[in-house]
C-alpha cells in the first residue's frame, strides 16, 4: 500500500497529537508509538451489522487503560456500523 505525501503528513500530525495528550508517552517518539501500538497482527470480522477488530496483545497495552479516551467503540460519521476493538 502506498500513501500520498499529503496522507502520510496527515498521519504523522495525528500521531503526534496523541503523544501530545497521551501524558504517558509525551515523551516518547513517533517511531515509538508506531512500533509500540500501531503495527500489530490482527483480525477484522464482521459481526452481523457492525466489525469486530480483534488486536494482538502485548506488553506495553497495560499502558492503554490510561488513555485520556475510549478505544473500544469506535463510530466514524460516514459508516453505519460500529467497529468494536478488542486489545
Amino acid at each position: 500500500m502506498s500513501f500520498t505525501d499529503d496522507e502520510y503528513a496527515e498521519a504523522l500530525s495525528l500521531k503526534s497529537a496523541v503523544l501530545d495528550n497521551w501524558k504517558d508517552l509525551k515523551t516518547s517518539s513517533v517511531q515509538a508509538l508506531t512500533e509500540t501500538f500501531l503495527l500489530r497482527n490482527g483480525s477484522l470480522n464482521k459481526k452481523e451489522i457492525n466489525w469486530d477488530l480483534h488486536v494482538e496483545r502485548k506488553g506495553f497495552d497495560i499502558l492503554l487503560d490510561r488513555l485520556p479516551w475510549g478505544i473500544s467503540i469506535i463510530k466514524l460519521p460516514w459508516n453505519n456500523y460500529l467497529i468494536y476493538v478488542n486489545w
